[in-house]
């Protein structure tokens, strides 16, 4: 039978037999207003999310068709079906009815694969929150549909920044070359990090009382770290670092060249080669073909006092090609252009010694090989070391010693940015200053007796130091597992940015 019900205005409600409490609760509910005490469906929320896109998208064709005179009403009633806003309105109703309500996750993620084709349709984020925000309204006004649209664009945008940033925090991105040279060891100021502007900005900077002084020892700090990482990098096929108690400089150059020693001697005994006088003057015709007359004949001589019949073994194998190496780097040394082109030809020569060592001693020569390796990059480290005052070379000096320890035809190797130890000192020369850190510059001590100058210098100071803390631990070492959280974060914005917009418009109709 009926059942009668009072209502909230104290009227009475008769409801057919058969009515479930849940349906006579939707149904006051709607009619009266009040709490929707009703369990949320997920499932039924997919549902209404994803068919508020079509039913708007339907409604706005149908006044589009109407506006050009297309008779709707008279299709519909043609084929017996509701008009758009028909077909809405019932399916609200019969979500209002249900005996479960939409679940607001549901919602969320029904009206995300709603708005699909429109992140199919572009990958602009404003146009993408336009288009979800036009579909998702609840107006039916332009004024209103335009208002949705503009808020759309805008969380849609902030949606996919949000997971730019999480991205950010668990794997910034960070230039490849101040990635690498983090990992040697190098300690790099902010401006270095963030580079291009910020880098014109922490120069100027160096002129002010205060922060300057604290770019400048931060800048000392690279200028030192960058020379150790330099040693360490010619280190590196030995497995050996510098001791973190070796200064950078002379000291470092030193520690390394023992190590290297070490190593050679532990070979060399077990070494011997036998050279073929004619092809081996062949090989090293191309170094000599610049000397001049006097130069081409000490070269020979040396060639011949130090290799002989060009049979050598073991401990005379090392003295002659520790002399040649000792001649090499005294003439590259030297003020005379002539003797300098000298010592490039007898590092020729011991290139090609060296070659014909690992070629005839195949047991040997991976260890040899290593040592080698080591040695070629010590050279090049000391030769950049042997032309400033304490061992400190820039980072323009690190590259011209890399192009000088390049004897491949024609500097083709490093034309191809293929030379011994290029890839670290280009690293280091794209990224910190060429010129060795001066001090932070004579306008910061004309300064430093205004009072002003130095209040606002100690807080540019402090700020300088945030920021360096800041960005250290933004190209910190992370997981091994980083990169790829990262990436798969960075691939969510555009689900985020739907999520964004879906989430401000469900639940509200």
């Amino acid at each position: 039978m009926p059942q009668d019900i009072r209502a909230p205005d104290g009227s009475i409600v008769r409801f057919p037999d058969g009515m479930s409490d849940e349906q006579i609760i939707a149904v006051m509910r709607r009619e009266y207003g009040g709490p929707d005490n009703r369990k949320a469906s997920f499932g039924l929320g997919v549902y209404k999310g994803a068919t508020k896109p079509l039913d708007n998208a339907a409604m706005a064709l149908e006044a589009g068709a109407k506006r050009v005179g297309i008779p709707t009403d008279k299709i519909n009633n043609l084929f017996g079906m509701p008009s758009a806003a028909q077909a809405t309105d019932q399916r609200a109703q019969a979500f209002a009815n249900a005996p479960r309500k939409p679940g607001f996750a549901g919602q969320v993620v029904g009206e995300i694969i709603g708005t699909a084709p429109v992140m199919m349709a572009t990958r602009n984020p404003f146009a993408v929150g336009a288009g979800q925000g036009a579909l998702l309204t609840d107006s039916r006004t332009p004024g209103g549909v335009a208002a949705d649209a503009a808020m759309g664009a805008g969380l849609n945008y902030l949606g996919g920044k949000a997971m730019d940033a999480v991205a950010d925090v668990i794997r910034p991105k960070v230039a490849p070359a101040v990635r690498r040279l983090q990992q040697a060891g190098v300690e790099l100021t902010p401006g270095m990090i963030k580079g291009g502007k910020a880098m014109v900005r922490e120069d100027k900077a160096m002129s002010r009382p205060g922060v300057g002084d604290r770019i400048a020892a931060g800048r000392q700090r690279t200028h030192e770290t960058v020379n150790t990482a330099w040693v360490n990098e010619a280190l590196k096929p030995l497995g050996v670092k510098l001791p973190a108690s070796t200064k950078p400089g002379f000291d470092a150059i030193s520690y390394a060249k023992g190590e290297i020693q070490r190593a050679y001697d532990r070979v060399i005994p077990n070494l011997a080669v036998q050279l073929n006088g004619q092809q081996f003057a062949q090989n090293i015709a191309g170094a000599a073909r610049n000397l001049k007359p006097a130069e081409q004949k000490q070269l020979r001589q040396i060639v011949s006092n130090e290799l002989g019949n060009g049979q050598l073994a073991g401990q005379n194998l090392k003295r002659a090609q520790g002399e040649i190496r000792r001649l090499a780097g005294k003439f590259s040394r030297s003020q005379n252009t002539n003797e300098q082109m000298l010592g490039e030809a007898l590092k020729a020569v011991d290139d090609e010694l060296t070659g014909a060592m690992v070629a005839q001693n195949p047991k040997y020569a991976p260890e040899l090989q290593r040592v080698n390796s080591a040695y070629r990059g010590y050279r090049i480290a000391a030769d950049a070391a042997g032309r400033t005052d304490e061992g400190l070379a820039t980072t323009a000096q690190m590259r011209q010693a890399t192009r000088r320890g390049d004897f491949s035809k024609n500097k083709d190797a490093s034309a191809r940015g293929e030379a011994f130890m290029q890839r670290f000192t280009r690293d280091a020369r794209a990224v910190v200053p060429a010129r060795a850190p001066n001090g932070s510059g004579t306008a910061a001590h004309l300064q430093s007796g205004n009072l002003f100058a130095n209040i606002k210098g100690a807080v540019e100071g402090w700020g300088y130091e945030v920021d360096r803390a800041a960005q250290n631990l933004k190209i910190a070492p992370r997981p091994k597992q980083a990169r790829k959280a990262a990436r798969f974060a960075r691939r969510l914005k555009g689900p985020a940015g739907a999520a964004a917009v879906a989430s401000a418009n469900s639940g509200n109709d």
